[in-house]
């Protein structure tokens, strides 16, 4: 995993942290409206739905999502990527002589110095946020490893404290025991251990779980008293109670930074309890529910440091909790249709206004307004021939549909001193390299044409003086060169100022955008078929984004969509090496 890499999962982490804070307010606003009203098994369930929220890499968009209220755009399924400083190596040293790399400048006419001022002032503070992002996720990462650390060593401290523990227990206490198992319909045989370095019952282990009993709490409770204790532990080994809780403090690690999940987790643990109460009081007699209660009071009263690991579920839990467990065991009533059929409705609607992200991209016109940019349309034009400044690699899928294959199109180009291209439709490959392009059709290779490198810069003294010509595409991206090198969308249809306008910043595929929208030139409207168009430009590289086209009545005549693009990562370097077997193959038979 390369810098890029993690900087993009960061970036997923945070995004995921903000749906989860909201999803947290949202359970807790249901808990206090229903409090009376929703049975504990569902205080607890409603919890899982935070899990879910935290894990899923993707949600389906929708109108009802409560993010359609919020002014950033969440879109799981894009790639984030901020600017890096890993440059693609140079090609493998195999590639043969006949294609070695040519050396060549990368512009036809160097940039005036005051256009780089102006460019630099609209990156200047992207830079300075990349740079802030590239140390937070630094800061992440060593929380990550101290807190994964500490759980580590805690858990392996307690696992070698517990076998040298006792697993011999008497007869009455198995009698007890297979009482419960029975009850339960449990068939796996779970071990009892007895050990003073526990001061309540407890679960521990998750692959070979554990029910661990204080030694010294085994001859003052009565048999009525232990089956209630083996209830409530087994209970929690049937709800899988341990692996859920594992699996929300590898959550909880991964997002230490926010103390709202910390507080969901402590909520989610006392809820867990007291849904596992209410399991032990549908097991037990109706007037055995005060003796119950009672059971764990006692127990209390013996804790003055419960443990705290993700791996151990007790029946005590803490003394913070017990008011709440005892006024839920006094006004206890068995589950009812209404009662389930009311969590369910809850746990529906939550997942429907939390477990999607906001439809559609927020960028619509009406979103933006003048004032919301400080950017100039000089400097837009700039941004947009100036993108080969400001990346070196870039890699990414986007669909056209104006192009004859209507399958999204995957590419992976690298501009600067070794420049080249790797673009993938369907069964196509279209494979630039060393001045050679090369087809490939089902992974075979078809063709190879020599284009050599790029015509040098002009020679002023015999070529007149026009209007700066669009840059030359080093790489020569073929069909990804509109949203790579986009200057000449910005030759042709930004060339007449009065036509077009800026509508202001946004987000597109979690990176800055510039919105512009306007008419097309009266040349270009045979040409493309439609009237108006509207781009997003990509504020920290002046690639294009989006564009699409509209007709007369404002309807959609072609678009052109990126759907992921990573800033300088690290390329597929086999993608555009080719043996000098291959070579020669194709060599021979051109024509």
């Amino acid at each position: 995993m390369n810098v890029t890499d993690i900087l993009t999962f960061f970036q997923w982490v945070l995004s995921t942290s903000v749906m989860a804070t909201v999803l947290v307010g949202l359970i807790l606003l249901m808990k206090l409206s229903l409090k009376g009203k929703l049975s504990p098994k569902w205080h607890y369930m409603l919890w899982l739905l935070l899990i879910i929220r935290l894990i899923l890499p993707w949600s389906p968009e929708s109108s009802f999502s409560v993010f359609n209220l919020l002014t950033f755009t969440n879109k799981q399924e894009s790639n984030f990527n901020f600017q890096s400083m890993d440059f693609a190596k140079s090609l493998e040293d195999s590639v043969p002589e006949e294609i070695k790399p040519y050396e060549t400048d990368r512009h036809m006419d160097s940039q005036p110095s005051s256009d780089k001022a102006d460019l630099a002032d609209i990156h200047g503070s992207t830079s300075y946020l990349s740079l802030f992002l590239q140390c937070s996720a630094l800061v992440w990462l060593m929380g990550i490893l101290i807190l994964s650390a500490k759980v580590f060593l805690a858990n392996r401290k307690f696992e070698l404290t517990m076998r040298n523990e006792t697993k011999k227990i008497n007869s009455e206490i198995e009698k007890t025991y297979n009482i419960c198992k029975k009850i339960l319909f449990i068939k796996a045989s779970i071990p009892i251990v007895l050990s003073d370095k526990v001061s309540s019952p407890t679960l521990w282990g998750i692959l070979h779980p554990k029910i661990i009993i204080p030694k010294s709490a085994v001859s003052k409770l009565t048999s009525d008293e232990l089956r209630y204790i083996l209830l409530h532990e087994l209970i929690h080994l049937k709800r899988k109670d341990i692996a859920i809780n594992w699996i929300m403090n590898a959550l909880l690690i991964l997002h230490w930074f926010n103390p709202v999940l910390w507080y969901a987790y402590s909520r989610m643990r006392e809820d867990q309890e007291i849904a596992c109460d209410a399991v032990v009081l549908n097991c037990i007699e109706r007037n055995e529910s005060e003796e119950y209660a009672r059971t764990i009071i006692k127990l209390m009263e013996h804790i003055s440091q419960p443990l705290q690991f993700p791996g151990l579920a007790r029946i005590s839990g803490s003394k913070k909790q017990l008011r709440r467990r005892i006024i839920m065991i006094k006004l206890f009533k068995k589950n009812t249709f209404k009662l389930s059929l009311l969590g369910v409705a809850v746990a529906a609607l939550l997942s429907v206004v939390a477990l999607t992200n906001a439809k559609g991209e927020s960028l619509e016109a009406s979103q933006f307004s003048e004032e919301s940019t400080a950017i100039s349309k000089d400097m837009v034009v700039k941004m947009l021939g100036s993108s080969l400044d400001h990346f070196t690699t870039v890699k990414g899928k986007f669909i056209d549909s104006a192009s004859k294959e209507k399958s999204a199109v995957e590419f992976q180009v690298r501009e600067g001193e070794q420049p080249a291209s790797y673009l993938k439709s369907g069964a196509h490959e279209v494979i630039f390299t060393n001045g050679y392009l090369i087809n490939k059709i089902n992974g075979k290779y078809e063709t190879l044409t020599y284009i050599g490198p790029p015509p040098q810069t002009p020679d002023e003294k015999k070529l007149p003086k026009t209007e700066q010509p669009p840059r030359r595409d080093p790489a020569n991206s073929g069909i990804a060169e509109t949203i790579v090198v986009p200057e000449q969308q910005a030759s042709e249809f930004l060339k007449v100022s009065d036509l077009w306008q800026i509508i202001g910043e946004g987000s597109l595929l979690g990176r800055p955008v510039i919105q512009i929208s306007g008419d097309l030139p009266s040349e270009l409207q045979s040409k493309y078929d439609a009237e108006k168009f509207t781009m997003w430009i990509d504020k920290e590289t002046g690639m294009l984004l989006k564009r699409e086209l509209y007709n007369r009545n404002g309807e959609v005549t072609s678009d052109l969509t990126v759907l992921e693009i990573a800033i300088n990562p690290k390329l597929d370097e086999s993608l555009f090496y080719i043996s000098k077997t291959d070579f020669e193959e194709l060599y021979g038979k051109r024509k």
